[in-house]
């Protein structure tokens, strides 16, 4: 080979590490930034956590404001900014839930997850479920109307917030009518409605049943301690985690109070996924 097929072919081998490099560079780059956008596309999470314990007509209820603070912490590791409210008037809740749903508007981003936690006393009438205020005085049924709280109506509020994302509802609370004493349930009006899409459930019992509270040597009520025990295992569907939940309860009351929920979302949910 002479001198000149010599410098040729060094030249030809130079171009080629060149272009081979500047493919290497792009696809690294690219790669990159798919990263970035995997990072930016994740859903931004936002709860609101209510714990009331401290009653001014009825015993205190201290596992509630426990609960409260458990679920706040787990999901603050998870990822969630959260608000929280404790021994709230039916003024500060909805001023809690506006403040809420005000976060979720300020962020104009679509696909995002929420969470409503409530711990406390509440009250199930006419096929509806009612938050119950620390500062109630209930004596007669227009009373009721007056000062409890719809469940649906809060849900609601934060669905039209969130129209396009996953809201999760849970509520650890006996599923009673705790009035039956002073006036019927037809005197409460039916305006219950679940029919709300993207949106899942939990009640810690079902329809017209008590909620156990917290048992020997436990903070927390039984509810939400499982909750809590399953919360961080990676990959677990939301319905997965609340039939573990089911079954703890099951077994810890001998069958007496039967975790329910109710979905209309239409796919899986994980509060952790393993690459997170």
């Amino acid at each position: 080979m002479n001198l000149y097929n010599l410098k040729n072919t060094f030249i030809l081998l130079v171009t080629c590490m060149v272009l081979i490099s500047g493919c290497c560079n792009k696809k690294n780059t690219n790669l990159s930034t798919n990263k970035s956008n995997l990072s930016i596309i994740q859903p931004k999470r936002f709860a609101l956590i209510i714990g009331n314990s401290n009653y001014q007509t009825v015993n205190p209820l201290p596992s509630a404001q426990n609960d409260a603070a458990g679920m706040r912490s787990a999901l603050q590791r998870l990822g969630f900014e959260v608000i929280t409210g404790t021994n709230l008037s039916k003024t500060e809740t909805f001023e809690k839930v506006t403040q809420f749903t005000d976060l979720i508007n300020s962020n104009n981003s679509k696909g995002l997850e929420t969470v409503l936690y409530y711990s406390g006393l509440a009250s199930y009438m006419n096929g509806v479920d009612y938050l119950l205020p620390v500062n109630n005085y209930l004596e007669f049924p227009e009373d009721l109307i007056n000062e409890m709280i719809p469940l649906s109506e809060v849900v609601s509020q934060i669905n039209k917030a969130n129209p396009d994302g996953i809201n999760i509802v849970i509520t650890d609370t006996s599923r009673r009518n705790i009035f039956a004493n002073e006036f019927r349930e037809s005197d409460v009006p039916e305006n219950q409605k679940f029919n709300i899409k993207n949106t899942y459930f939990a009640f810690a019992t079902n329809p017209k049943f008590p909620a156990s509270d917290s048992i020997e040597h436990q903070a927390h009520g039984l509810f939400t301690e499982s909750i809590l025990r399953y919360i961080f295992t990676s990959d677990l569907t939301i319905d997965q985690l609340f039939k573990l939940v089911r079954k703890d309860v099951m077994k810890a009351t001998v069958g007496k109070q039967i975790v329910q929920t109710i979905s209309t979302l239409n796919g899986d949910y994980y509060f952790k996924r393993s690459n997170q």
